[in-house]
């Protein structure tokens, strides 16, 4: 909700910049972004509220596209560390009973 009010009051402010590649969204085009990738979840992965999501993923500009996607979707995000062992995150699987994992 918060990005939908923001991307609606100041759509052209930069919402985001990637140190590394210099390439940035406004909010504008990170809501855009987030809500095509949320009706992509959906309608190809089946994504529904509730459902757990993991990411397995560095942070990278691509991250809180899909985490503001999956949290639109009213899904649960549930983040790994790509540094775990194959062990821990096949606890943290188990756990969190996740339907999905984004690697990035």
């Amino acid at each position: 909700d918060l990005l939908f009010r923001r991307a609606d009051a100041c759509p052209s402010a930069l919402a985001l910049v990637d140190s590394a590649t210099g390439q940035s969204l406004t909010f504008a085009a990170f809501r855009s972004a987030v809500l095509t990738t949320a009706v992509s979840l959906s309608a190809r992965a089946g994504v529904r509220p509730g459902d757990v999501i993991l990411f397995f993923a560095p942070n990278c500009f691509l991250y809180p596209v899909c985490f503001f996607a999956v949290t639109a979707l009213g899904a649960v995000a549930t983040t790994t560390n790509p540094l775990y062992t194959p062990r821990e995150v096949g606890k943290q699987v188990t756990d969190s009973r996740a339907k999905l994992a984004i690697s990035l």
